[in-house]
């Protein structure tokens, strides 16, 4: 016989640990606020709450050597930690049950396994410690495959005997009327689901589960109640899988995907507090972030159409200066400094006249009026003088008011170049901050700005 746990092994949450679910709830308790008849602190605690009702079910549950808690009995003790009434802990226990529910992801290797077991004439039966009802259980491995549906499961909660201490393994092996060295037990807990068994005589196979980053275990040691990083930490997870893929997929699940996703609902969420209707997406860095974008449009049913364009890196630059926004040596030092190696190929790169340009030269530069070659430290000094030259600042922005006009008018007002403004630069208090802005934040030691707030600007 073979027995499957269930949590990690067959299926999962898209949340990075069992908590964020705490977490999704207290989000929907404070959208609901008013309307659910809990008080507004219950709602904004709810998810410490939660984690600390369970907390002392258990060492209530300890003290009457009972082995399992079952959800009822946490809902007592939140129940009493919250002041709250005996319908308001009902709701709160069928809240959590549909976000379960809702959550609940399958794992397809180890589903695939369990079937070609069963499908060898294999008894496959599952074995599971939790606290949750097993209807609800079984209604969660039905989302994941209606097959697992149709197998045994034994719950800690519906015995009160759980696998770590061995007690459930033994209600198994009488219920199913098999012996320990004729079972082999699949699990991905060390403890449980391998050195438990193993001691009660059984075969073990271990089921290694993806894990966080050190990044992400940081974040979510910090900020394990934002159901916004749980969500994002456990999408990642969920979408690697077994792991058995390139560096590249790996980078782009738990990196750059997070990064781009916190970016384009920044976009969104700047497109719609200004108006915008139209959002132009320049080749080619723009196009992963429009795939993005699309998707977020089309979840939230926002009006806003989209646009994949192509244009040159020269095309925009010159026209994304303004005097608020104006770091005239960072561009240069962007505009592929190999290739600036004389006086007028600076002036090219900076759209003004050579003539014009040596009035502002330091030194022999200017006094001497002559295209010469220059160096990249003679670069960064003239970059860096010209960039803190408040003259210069005028007069180039004089010589690039023509190519500052309108590029192309789209629906009404909105210009090219008012795009780029609003979605290519970013001005000081006004940058995109997403989950991923949380990272450097950790990293950083800055003051963490929660996600709501960073949300609506």
């Amino acid at each position: 016989m073979y027995s499957f746990d269930v949590f990690d092994t067959l299926i999962t949450r898209n949340t990075a640990t069992p908590w964020g679910i705490f977490a999704l709830m207290r989000e929907k308790l404070c959208r609901e606020r008013g309307r659910n008849g809990l008080d507004d602190w219950v709602a904004d605690n709810f998810y410490e709450l939660r984690v600390h009702g369970e907390e002392l079910a258990r060492k209530a549950g300890t003290f009457r050597q009972k082995e399992e808690v079952t959800l009822g009995d946490i809902y007592e003790a939140v129940s009493l930690c919250g002041c709250i009434s005996r319908e308001q802990s009902e709701y709160l226990y069928r809240l959590e049950l549909e976000t379960e529910t809702a959550s609940a992801v399958g794992i397809p290797w180890n589903i695939r396994k369990l079937k070609e077991l069963a499908g060898q004439g294999e008894r496959v039966v599952l074995v599971s410690d939790m606290y949750l009802p097993e209807e609800a259980i079984r209604e969660m491995l039905v989302r994941a495959d209606a097959f697992l549906g149709t197998l045994p499961l034994y719950v800690s909660a519906a015995y009160g005997r759980r696998k770590t201490t061995g007690n459930l393994y033994h209600t198994v092996r009488e219920k199913e009327q098999t012996e320990f060295p004729e079972w082999t037990h699949v699990g991905d807990n060390l403890h449980q689901d391998i050195a438990v068994p193993l001691r009660l005589g059984m075969g073990a196979e271990f089921c290694r589960k993806v894990e966080m980053t050190g990044l992400e275990k940081r974040l979510v040691e910090h900020y394990g109640d934002d159901s916004r990083l749980q969500l994002l930490v456990g999408s990642a997870l969920v979408t690697e899988g077994d792991g058995r893929h390139p560096v590249a997929y790996h980078v782009g699940c738990r990196y750059a995907g997070p990064v781009l996703y916190s970016y384009a609902e920044w976009i969104v969420d700047r497109a719609a507090s200004k108006g915008l209707k139209r959002l132009y997406f320049i080749a080619r860095d723009g196009w992963l972030v429009k795939k993005i974008v699309d998707i977020i449009l089309h979840e939230r049913q926002t009006d806003i159409k989209t646009a994949y364009i192509y244009g040159s890196r020269k095309a925009w630059r010159m026209p994304s200066l303004s005097r608020e926004h104006y770091n005239l040596y960072q561009l240069i030092l962007w505009s592929h400094v190999c290739r600036i190696n004389t006086l007028d190929e600076l002036a090219g790169v900076l759209h003004v006249p050579l003539d014009g340009l040596y009035a502002f030269l330091p030194g022999t530069y200017a006094s001497d009026r002559q295209d010469r070659g220059i160096s990249n430290q003679e670069l960064e000094y003239i970059a860096a003088r010209l960039s803190s030259d408040v003259r210069f600042r005028e007069y180039h922005l004089r010589e690039l008011a023509e190519e500052r006009e309108p590029a192309g008018t789209w629906n009404r007002n909105w210009t090219l170049r008012t795009i780029i403004l609003h979605l290519w630069t970013c001005r000081a208090g006004d940058s995109p901050r997403g989950a991923w802005g949380n990272c450097w934040v950790t990293c950083t030691g800055s003051p963490y700005i929660p996600f709501s707030s960073r949300l609506t600007g």
